[in-house]
């Protein structure tokens, strides 16, 4: 009973620590995230400037899929579990707390993770929705802006894992390709195209 009222105390420390600070708000605002994982995101993690994107962030907690290649073919396997064990459990815990309530919640991220939900076994589903939760840590730690829903359905690709998105980009190679092709069949000269750029 002391060991559950000293835990109670520290919870409330870290809770009340937490929402002093601007960006403990923000993070805290993040659906599963709580002040408690918010805490820890601060405390650990590095300043956002050392990655290059959300997606890099995600590959420092070891929430990315491992490429396997094999006869030039690419497959992805398992998260490949590098970077700070602590965080990358306590978002797994986060997703898998949202995935017990997404039921009875509404909007964009619930709206994902419904569709992933309906195609993907619950445990692909756990860590893609954690991969998700920790790109868009990043994002508001990079902006300094609160999580909103209109946000991120506007977003749903940049922070969706690339392997499991519910609307997977078509390869550029393969796009260029394909519009080279047709400009010959046409009587088009082929006109060079230009890769467009991709936020994470």
């Amino acid at each position: 009973e002391e060991i559950e009222t000293a835990i109670d105390a520290l919870e409330r420390q870290i809770t009340e620590a937490c929402r002093q600070t601007p960006l403990g708000r923000l993070l805290d605002g993040v659906p599963g995230v709580g002040p408690l994982i918010a805490s820890a995101v601060m405390a650990a993690a590095p300043d956002p400037g050392a990655f290059g994107s959300a997606r890099d962030f995600a590959a420092w907690l070891g929430l990315t899929p491992r490429q396997n290649s094999s006869g030039g073919k690419q497959t992805l396997g398992g998260v490949s579990k590098q970077g700070d064990k602590r965080l990358r459990k306590l978002l797994v815990l986060a997703a898998t707390s949202l995935l017990r309530v997404v039921s009875r919640r509404k909007g964009a991220l619930a709206d994902w993770i419904k569709a992933l939900i309906a195609k993907k076994p619950a445990r692909l589903v756990t860590v893609a929705l954690a991969n998700k939760l920790a790109r868009i840590l990043h994002a508001i730690r990079s902006s300094g802006e609160e999580f909103r829903e209109g946000d991120l359905r506007q977003n749903l690709t940049k922070y969706a894992p690339p392997h499991l998105s519910a609307a997977p980009r078509l390869d550029e190679r393969k796009r260029v390709m394909n519009d080279i092709g047709r400009n010959r069949k046409s009587g088009h000269s082929a006109t060079k195209h230009e890769p467009q750029s991709s936020l994470d």
